[in-house]
């Protein structure tokens, strides 16, 4: 039973193209059950063609009329009807070419179907594979400029700005570095607006850049700096991120500020070494992996995974855990628990998919600011929680 709910799962999401596929199925088993049918109906049988022969060869031709006429069989009743036509060996000959093209024309009948189908069911499933890469890759919503609509969208930045406005809230001096070229990260923290990032203040001030030019108070109290990067595909992009950092260490930032909890939100290419920093510079101690149930997104957090773990290996921070930012996929939680356990982590906070979390961004927030009476407001607050408790273990 289980496996019958399993296929009409898979089914479904394998989307429209499955219909015709499945027509296509069902009228190949059609045709093969007819053909089957017709073609036992009209077989002779290899007894009666042996018996028929060997009394030709023999020259007993009255046998062999007998044995056709009481045989069954097209072939046995072709052989009975020729025997009974009056006239020479020309004209039987001409009789009997005429009805086996006939006879052989029934045979074929239906197999140039089962060659259409043939040829249009790789075709269909090509299509079913274009559509669902569409799907998986965003590209209906792409937008120009964004690249977060390429490679997932999995609400690693939304995820972000909600735990820091929340650990802020309980007390803690928070920062939080965006280490995206996209330059949002804290976007949610600051009304809605875009601060400048590390390198076009670089740009712009020089050696004459100070602390305020690149720190900026949001709400909570949450302390907000964009490391920024450079245009998407000119240049590496993880240069502003080794760039911010330099500068930061350069103006006593964290001396200066000196936060409780400073949250690095960086995107999944720890291949780069600009984006490996907050990692392999030591600024980070634990890592948390922001994923959905989505193929793509579960693909990505493996390779992070292993990432990091090679980056434990030396010293550098280590793996907590996974934030399971939902996408109600069917089973995501135990898809993403699976995908969890096999690469020697675990789920740290189910955040649900939530309408609360667009109304507040929709006013450039969190929804710790503008939601306040949401469930959310708890899920994030226990996500802080486990966040923290995993600091102290780690301290301990």
């Amino acid at each position: 039973m289980q496996a019958i709910t399993d296929l009409i799962m898979y089914f479904y999401k394998g989307g429209l193209v499955m219909w015709p596929l499945l027509a296509c199925s069902i009228t190949v088993i059609a045709i093969a059950i007819e053909r089957f049918i017709y073609y036992k109906s009209v077989d002779s049988g290899a007894a009666f063609a042996s018996r028929y022969c060997a009394a030709v060869r023999s020259g007993d031709f009255a046998v062999a009329t007998e044995l056709a006429r009481k045989g069954s069989g097209q072939c046995a009743q072709m052989l009975a009807d020729v025997a009974a036509i009056a006239g020479g060996k020309e004209e039987k000959s001409a009789f009997l070419e005429s009805r086996a093209g006939i006879f052989m024309a029934t045979l074929r009948d239906k197999l140039d179907y089962l060659g259409i189908i043939v040829t249009m069911s790789p075709l269909l499933g090509l299509l079913g594979t274009i559509v669902g890469m569409i799907g998986a890759f965003s590209i209906f919503n792409v937008e120009a400029g964004a690249p977060m609509a390429i490679t997932g969208g999995i609400g690693k930045s939304t995820t972000t700005s909600n735990l820091s406005a929340a650990l802020a809230l309980k007390g803690y001096k928070v920062m939080q570095v965006g280490c995206d070229p996209k330059s949002d990260s804290t976007k949610n923290l600051m009304e809605g607006k875009r601060i400048p990032t590390v390198l076009e203040q670089l740009k712009a001030k020089g050696e004459a850049l100070k602390l305020e030019d690149i720190v900026f108070e949001g709400f909570g109290g949450v302390l907000c700096v964009e490391a920024g990067g450079l245009t998407p595909g000119i240049g590496c992009a993880g240069r502003g991120i080794i760039s911010a950092f330099e500068k930061l260490a350069e103006l006593e930032a964290f001396e200066t500020y000196k936060p409780d909890i400073v949250i690095y939100d960086v995107l999944g290419d720890v291949v780069c070494g600009g984006f490996a920093m907050p990692i392999r510079g030591g600024y980070a101690r634990e890592v948390f992996i922001v994923s959905s149930g989505e193929m793509m997104a579960l693909y990505a957090a493996s390779n992070i995974a292993q990432a990091i773990k090679n980056f434990g290996r030396r010293g550098y921070a280590r793996l907590k855990g996974i934030i399971l930012n939902a996408k109600n996929i069917e089973n995501e939680q135990e898809l993403v628990a699976k995908a969890a356990a096999e690469i020697g982590t675990e789920v740290v906070q189910y955040v649900p998919r939530s309408g609360d979390i667009q109304i507040a961004e929709n006013q450039g927030g969190t929804v710790s600011e503008f939601v306040k009476d949401s469930p959310m407001v708890q899920v994030y607050n226990e996500l802080a929680e486990h966040v923290l408790a995993m600091s102290e273990d780690e301290e301990e």
